[in-house]
């Protein structure tokens, strides 16, 4: 509800809606690196702020990356599959607010230009929750953990 004092004779008040939740999404910049020299290798970034942990967040975000090829034979968002070959080599991950959230290097199978190839970058978030728990005790026992996917983004390389 909201008060409108300038509005229609007599209807001051707004109507009551609700709304569903909506998670925002993470800020985040992925960026790529290429070394003329090295054809078959790429270095990938990933940054933007993270969180502390809590209780209900135990661990830190996992930041997931996967290397696809295009299939000629398919239509062009169809025909993305697992590119057999290549390697991502995670670097390392940063703590609370610090900057890159996460680095690694892609090495691909043949080198860049021959094959159309993309970086799938996925971020998941764990967390604790309670099912339907009746009492405090028994909401004690029934924590259990469960994932979510919070950012995810494609870049053709």
């Amino acid at each position: 509800m909201r008060f409108q004092p300038i509005s229609v004779t007599n209807a001051h008040i707004s109507r009551v809606v609700l709304a569903d939740f909506a998670q925002l999404a993470p800020d985040r910049t992925a960026s790529l690196t290429f070394d003329p020299r090295r054809r078959k290798e790429v270095q990938l970034s990933v940054c933007g702020p993270t969180y502390q942990r809590s209780e209900a967040v135990p661990q830190p975000p996992d930041l997931r990356v996967r290397v696809e090829t295009l299939r000629p034979d398919v239509p062009e968002e169809l025909g993305w599959v697992p590119a057999e070959g290549a390697e991502v080599e995670p670097g390392r991950g940063r703590g609370r607010g610090e900057r890159p959230l996460w680095t690694g290097k892609i090495k691909l199978p043949v080198d860049r230009g021959t094959q159309r190839f993309r970086a799938v970058i996925e971020e998941h978030e764990e967390y604790l929750y309670q099912p339907g728990a009746p009492t405090a005790v028994r909401a004690m026992r029934a924590t259990r953990r469960a994932s979510r996917l919070v950012y995810a983004h494609a870049l053709e390389l």
